[in-house]
């Protein structure tokens, strides 16, 4: 979901702001900040609740006793949202314009080639 309202916020930010790519950079990392405060608060809400049953003391230290792993798959995470979901939302338009001539002659001559049954794609 998020992708889809990215890909219909994004173009209108870049109007409104023309084509400035400070402000919906700006606007990505505000969202991205109060979404990780959301998702910390949420945690320490819960950490709350559990230690007042079970008198845990909760600080803000237990984050970083976190596994390893569990960083490097936040570490994932962030880089696959932050490179390759923008990447594939610009990158049919961009290859289509850069290359669009070399697919034509790449697809007509396997096109052709297979029709002719000198050689078969897959």
């Amino acid at each position: 979901m998020g992708s889809s309202v990215n890909a219909i916020v994004t173009p209108w930010i870049a109007t409104l702001t023309n084509n400035d790519p400070v402000i919906p950079f700006l606007v990505g990392f505000v969202l991205c900040a109060i979404s990780g405060l959301a998702n910390f608060g949420s945690v320490w809400g819960e950490k709350l609740t559990k230690a007042a049953d079970d008198d845990e003391e909760v600080s803000l230290g237990m984050i970083t006793r976190l596994p390893r792993h569990f960083w490097y798959l936040c570490a994932l995470c962030v880089l696959m949202y932050g490179a390759i979901l923008p990447f594939n939302n610009i990158a049919q338009p961009l290859f289509v314009a850069t290359y669009l001539l070399l697919v034509v002659i790449f697809y007509f001559l396997f096109a052709v080639s297979d029709s002719e049954g000198s050689m078969s794609i897959g």
